[in-house]
């Protein structure tokens, strides 16, 4: 059986990316979203949630953006001027150097699952900010607090980039390119790991070669490789945020490219496409 789950990323980061992931869940084939529970949108996206039961919702663990849930004197080595690093460079160059403290990461992410569970989230997956639990010491943390609150399953990254390539050259210009390698290579690491740890994941993933620029097209072309199994496709859909939600950590790179991926969402086409093609949208919720 072929099951597809298509999440979306950044659920509570501010209203216009809120709206938008609910819009993709009730008017296309959204499945699954993933809440940043120290964001400014956190709360309206826990209403949404309730109101729209059938979207799974994982929690996208955050040491990138805004402020930590934790009191700052307790995880000061994940931050600067009181705010996370806002760089996934900035922040990898001081894990690598062994500035971040693995205990303050335990202990701002814990507040992050804490918090989402007492507003009466089911979570059922993880994933993170720039993919950070990625990177082994990160990962540690966030397998062991998967195991401890029973977090059903973690997102693996195994994106099949080379049969991609084919008629595709202009793709070794994209970063995504050279990151999607990166972060496949990590992840065949995490395999053995959250195999041995009883969490699930998804055979196959899809998302970052395309990130930025997930509309019908890039999903026709993926529907027609997906394999039996369980596929992930990550994307990013919103709406133009306003000047004021920019100021509370909107602006970054990928909120240009928001309505892009919820057009892409909206495509009814992409239904029948499906159904033809034999796929089953599902979320995280049910392979748990």
């Amino acid at each position: 059986m072929k099951r597809v789950i298509i999440n979306a990323d950044d659920f509570g980061l501010c209203d216009a990316v809120n709206r938008g992931i609910v819009k993709g869940y009730r008017e296309g084939i959204l499945t699954s979203a993933t809440i940043m529970a120290n964001m400014a949108g956190f709360d309206q996206a826990v209403e949404l949630a309730k109101e729209n039961p059938g979207l799974g919702v994982g929690l996208h663990l955050n040491l990138l953006r805004g402020e930590p849930i934790s009191q700052q004197g307790k995880v000061s080595t994940l931050l600067r001027n009181g705010s996370f690093l806002d760089s996934a460079g900035s922040f990898l160059i001081r894990l690598l150097s062994g500035g971040i403290s693995e205990g303050e990461v335990e202990t701002e992410l814990r507040g992050q699952i804490e918090k989402a569970l007492n507003a009466g989230l089911k979570i059922t997956h993880f994933d993170s900010e720039k993919h950070l639990h990625s990177f082994p010491p990160i990962f540690k943390v966030a397998l062991k607090l998967a195991v401890e609150y029973r977090i059903g399953a973690i997102r693996r990254i195994a994106e099949p980039i080379y049969p991609q390539l084919r008629g595709r050259k202009a793709v070794f210009w994209n970063p995504q390119f050279y990151k999607t390698i990166l972060l496949d290579g990590l992840h065949v690491y995490m395999a053995g790991r959250i195999d041995r740890s009883g969490i699930r994941y998804a055979d196959c993933f899809y998302g970052v070669l395309y990130s930025g620029g997930m509309n019908s097209e890039k999903y026709d072309t993926i529907f027609e490789k997906i394999q039996e199994g369980v596929t992930e496709i990550m994307c990013h859909p919103g709406y133009l945020a306003s000047a004021g939600e920019i100021s509370r950590g909107a602006n970054y790179y990928i909120n240009r490219f928001r309505e892009i991926d919820l057009n892409g969402l909206l495509d009814q086409s992409l239904k029948i496409k499906a159904e033809k093609l034999g796929i089953q949208f599902i979320n995280y919720g049910d392979i748990n």
